[in-house]
């Protein structure tokens, strides 16, 4: 813009000023006057000059070409920076409430979604009715509560049956907190049944369409969850809560506004998709190494079983009729204890946890995507590689010294997206190249490269700290099969016991609190039982109420190669196999066992 032209907007802001400095002056001496003349009273003809009063001094300096300080803006635009700063301050509390309102939903944090329930004397009431009190709210398949419905592995169980929240109604008188049961898929003489075969106190309402398990996101039978006084979710429980003080410490945690320990799904990761009209695969995995057990509408029991324990787990469901709808359920046991039976229903499609099964003759058109890949729990002579597809393939490695890949090693047909695959019979201090395969249902296979890989240098074996593990492979309780080397890549204690043995004994409930705590797929706790009677060994553990593997060492095979010191002895050992530390005494504390947990690698 020419110099000229700058100079003539100049002026006429000047003008502008000018005219605006006229005008105030005008304005003030009219104050003036009407006070004088007594028509302005005292109070208002101060506050209106000294107003006046600093607008003229600001317009004087700018006719005048005086800088105007920032103070000075702000009184010469008092009123319009006023109406400003309340819009703005209305602005971020209208905002501040958004956020601190919780809104519905089926999370935790979430306001509970409201329903009206009709209770057993024809009256019906609303969920919001019982603001002012905490609430558990029980979801229960209707097959769930019939102890006569489940072979698991072929042993008749009693499933999940509702005498804790019986205590815990009738010890709080049926107010605080109030019990409300759901039982899916039950009809109005279900519950009549249900209600009188169990000699149920509380209200149990049915949801036979399904919407209120809808709504509140429910994939496991039970799930617990807990409202606190206002309806706000503080918790989700979902398995069966063991004991009555369970039950009450989780309570009194909503109630107070404390924390509730959330649970570790027994089950999870579960995909259901359709390879063809007549076939399905399923895939799921478990928070323990364990055998588990399929059902297909309440008639089709399969039993997946492997060659030892595992976590990830796929089947392969054939002889469907093209278009139809299937319930499935998995279960799983260990220790011939049923810690977690729980319904699980999927849509085809790679649709996680939802309610049916479909089948669908859609042809598959795109490739199986590759994440996540890496290498870990490397030694002198193996590894492990981990890596996830967006839908169930096989996993294959290809590896070798160069980009050859002479050799391959896979984790076998199934089909899942979880892939971890171990390489075994490698030279120490060699570099291995390494490339991915995943091949889905329909037959394309997707491949990645990895970064090379080096081994470890050679580590003796012993029963020592600083050297690698000695190998075994034991039988348990329930009859599975345990080797140490499966679980490479994962932190392991390995405790030496004996059946009679008070320090043993006393130390188990300390070994059952750090199962608890510690993620399953972290850390693994092994208690191998020296010489002893099983039947004697079998009674302790199901009196303890212990979930933990324990391992017969009935020939004192592990014994042998660890010649522990004295009982109980207990070696950790990280996730590349090597013992970083040895307790030859009893533990006193967790706290003890947690600071030995915290010399091993990657310990949480």
């Amino acid at each position: 813009m020419p110099i000229d032209d700058n100079k003539g907007i100049i002026d006429r802001q000047k003008v502008v000023r000018k005219l605006e400095l006229d005008k105030c002056r005008e304005e003030l001496a009219t104050l003036q006057t009407r006070f004088n003349v007594g028509e302005l009273p005292a109070g208002a003809y101060l506050e209106r000059s000294k107003a006046l009063l600093e607008k003229i001094a600001i317009l004087e300096k700018e006719v005048n070409n005086i800088p105007i300080s920032m103070i000075d803006r702000f009184k010469k635009n008092r009123a319009l920076f006023t109406i400003i700063g309340v819009v703005l301050f209305g602005l971020l509390l209208c905002g501040t409430i958004i956020l601190l309102v919780p809104s519905t939903g089926s999370g935790v944090g979430n306001i509970a979604p409201d329903f009206v329930m009709q209770l057993s004397d024809d009256n019906s009431r609303a969920l919001s009715s019982f603001r002012g009190n905490t609430v558990v709210l029980v979801f229960w398949d209707r097959d769930f509560w019939d102890d006569q419905f489940f072979y698991v592995n072929g042993v008749e169980r009693k499933l999940y049956i509702p005498d804790k929240l019986n205590q815990l109604y009738q010890k709080s008188g049926g107010k605080d907190p109030a019990i409300i049961a759901i039982a899916s898929g039950a009809s109005s003489s279900d519950i009549e049944h249900l209600v009188k075969d169990y000699e149920i106190s509380f209200p149990v309402i049915g949801d036979m369409s399904g919407k209120l398990r809808s709504s509140y996101n429910i994939s496991y039978e039970p799930t617990l969850v807990f409202l606190d006084k206002n309806g706000i979710i503080r918790a989700r429980v979902e398995g069966p809560v063991t004991t009555l003080s369970d039950l009450e410490q989780a309570v009194l945690a909503v109630s107070t506004g404390a924390r509730v320990n959330p649970s570790v799904p027994p089950i999870s990761d579960v995909i259901v998709q359709s390879n063809n009209e007549k076939s399905a695969v399923v895939n799921w995995s478990t928070s323990q190494p364990s055998t588990t057990q399929v059902d297909i509408d309440g008639k089709n029991i399969q039993t997946v079983i492997t060659a030892a324990p595992v976590t990830l787990h796929s089947l392969t469901i054939a002889d469907l009729d093209p278009g139809a709808s299937y319930h499935i359920r998995i279960l799983y046991n260990i220790n011939n204890i049923n810690v977690s039976e729980h319904s699980f229903s999927a849509l085809g499609d790679t649709v996680i946890s939802k309610r049916f099964l479909a089948t669908t003759s859609s042809k598959e058109t795109s490739y199986p995507e590759i994440s996540g890949a890496g290498t870990s729990s490397v030694t002198d002579s193996a590894m492990l590689i981990t890596w996830k597809t967006d839908e169930p393939a096989t996993g294959e490695v290809d590896y070798g010294l160069d980009r050859n890949y002479r050799d391959t090693t896979s984790q076998g047909n199934s089909l899942s997206i979880w892939h971890t695959v171990k390489i075994d019979n490698l030279l120490p201090e060699t570099q291995y190249y390494l490339k991915l395969r995943s091949k889905d249902a329909s037959g394309k296979e997707s491949t990645q490269e990895l970064q090379p890989a080096k081994t470890q240098s050679i580590v003796d074996i012993g029963p020592f700290i600083g050297k690698r593990a000695p190998d075994f492979t034991l039988t348990s309780l329930d009859g599975s099969k345990y080797s140490l080397s499966q679980f490479l890549g994962r932190k392991v204690l390995l405790n030496f016991w004996l059946e009679g043995c008070p320090a043993c004994e006393a130390e188990m409930p300390l070994l059952q609190a750090t199962f608890d705590k510690y993620g399953r797929d972290d850390v693994i706790i092994l208690a191998a039982n020296v010489r002893g009677d099983v039947d004697k060994v079998r009674l302790f553990i199901d009196t303890q109420g212990l979930t933990f593997p324990v391992l017969l060492d009935t020939e004192g095979i592990a014994d042998s190669l660890y010649t522990p010191p004295a009982f109980p002895t207990t070696f950790f050992i990280d996730s590349t196999g090597i013992i970083r530390d040895i307790q030859d005494q009893r533990f006193q504390t967790t706290s003890e066992i947690d600071d030995a947990l915290g010399k091993l690698d990657c310990c949480k």
